[in-house]
Formats: C-alpha cells, sequence, structure tokens
C-alpha cells in the first residue's frame, strides 16, 4: 500500500488490557524509496488466456481475475483523472488522490469478477492485511527465499509482513523462468502494469524496500 501525499500512514501495534491487540493510525511522512517497476512498459497490454490458467473452475476464477485487471490498466486509469474513485466506498471517502487505494484496487477485481470462496481481508486498504490468512493457511503461501509460492494467474502479490507498509497487486502473468507480470493499484499513481518481475528481488511499499512476502490464492 503506498502512502498518500498529503496524509502517509504508520501502523502501531499495542496490547491493551486482557492480551488484546489495538491499533492507531499515526501521520508519517511521504515515501522517499523507489519501487521495483520490472521491465519498462507503456502497453497496452494482452488479456490473458484461458489456457495460461489451466483446466477447471477455479482456474476459470484465475483467468477471470487478471482479465478483469488487465482491463482495468489497459481503461488508463489515474489519479489525475480521478477514475480510480470507484475503487473506494463512501466511507473511504472516494478520492484516490488523498487515499492508498492499491488494497481497494485490489478488492474490487476480487469482489467483482470472483466467487465467494474468494474471501477478501478485514480492512483491505491496509495491504499486509491480505497476507493475515497466516503461513500456514491453504489460501495464502509464503514467497520463501526463492521463487517459491506458485504464483498464478489472479493470485493477490502481498509485498511486507504484517504490520509494514507494504502493497499488493495482481499477477495477471507467470513466466516459464518463474518471472512474473502484475498489474498494481496505485502504483505510480495510477493502474500500473509490471512486467517480468523477478519475485525474489522485487520491492515496492511505502519506501520501496518491502520484498514480496508471498501469494493470497482466489480459492
Amino acid at each position: 500500500m503506498f502512502i498518500k501525499k498529503a496524509a502517509a500512514l504508520a501502523l502501531g501495534l499495542a496490547l491493551a488490557a486482557g492480551g488484546v491487540v489495538a491499533l492507531s493510525v499515526t501521520a508519517s511522512a511521504a515515501p522517499t524509496g523507489t519501487e521495483s517497476m520490472g521491465e519498462a512498459f507503456t502497453g497496452p497490454a494482452e488479456e490473458p488466456t484461458l489456457d495460461a490458467a489451466g483446466p477447471g473452475p477455479v482456474n476459470l476464477i484465475r483467468y477471470n481475475l487478471a482479465k478483469a485487471a488487465v482491463h482495468e490498466y489497459n481503461l488508463k486509469i489515474t489519479e489525475a483523472n480521478r477514475k480510480c474513485d470507484k475503487y473506494l466506498t463512501k466511507s473511504e471517502g472516494q478520492n484516490c488522490a488523498k487515499t492508498a487505494w492499491c488494497g481497494a484496487f485490489t478488492r474490487y477485481i476480487w469482489k467483482t469478477n470472483a466467487t465467494s470462496k474468494a474471501r477478501i481481508p478485514g480492512s483491505p486498504l491496509w495491504a499486509t492485511n491480505w497476507g493475515f490468512a497466516g503461513n500456514n493457511a491453504p489460501l495464502f503461501q509464503l514467497r520463501g527465499s526463492g521463487k517459491g509460492g506458485t504464483p498464478n494467474l489472479g493470485d493477490v502479490v502481498v509485498y511486507g509482513r504484517p504490520g509494514a507498509s507494504g502493497h499488493v497487486s495482481i499477477v495477471v502473468k507467470v513466466h516459464p523462468n518463474g518471472n512474473i507480470d502484475t498489474v498494481d493499484g496505485n502504483a505510480s499513481n495510477k493502474v500500473h502494469y509490471k512486467k517480468n518481475l523477478d519475485p525474489r528481488t522485487a520491492v515496492a511499499g511505502e519506501n520501496g524496500n518491502q520484498h514480496i512476502w508471498g501469494y493470497r490464492k482466489p480459492a
């Protein structure tokens, strides 16, 4: 999740009475790092084929998610044209120029193109919440030290561990060598296509220093 220029967010974790974890949000400086963009790419992007996802009903969901993400990229959605406001709810302000929206973009793609099995986490605007399914949960797979985690179309790429100001994106292509293409909300203030990312070295997040923690599976 990128933090906006006007009001950056920092997550504070504190143990309250009874062992309950309390969350606090405080102001923070704007990001100063740079993220990994992969190969230079300006599109338009080709939508994935059904063959790329493989057979079976689960992979049809994957295909629909990846296709929808690429479609949003090809619409040239940016903060400047405010078309990204649609990803945010009224309670979230519906202003993508002031609210970090990578998680909102991911929620929009999953909510409108998957089944109820694709469970969206609580507080999805906080990017690392997409990984709170837990290290051993079947819907979340750690990347590990290499290119592990078996990313597939429609997976949510989670940058940063819980508590970090991370980032999320959606896998739209997996290369034979294990590299991935992703579509990201709120990357360079727009819906961005990142091509041929090496999962071992790709970074994103508030300061451009969060590595891929793992992949959230749609089903």
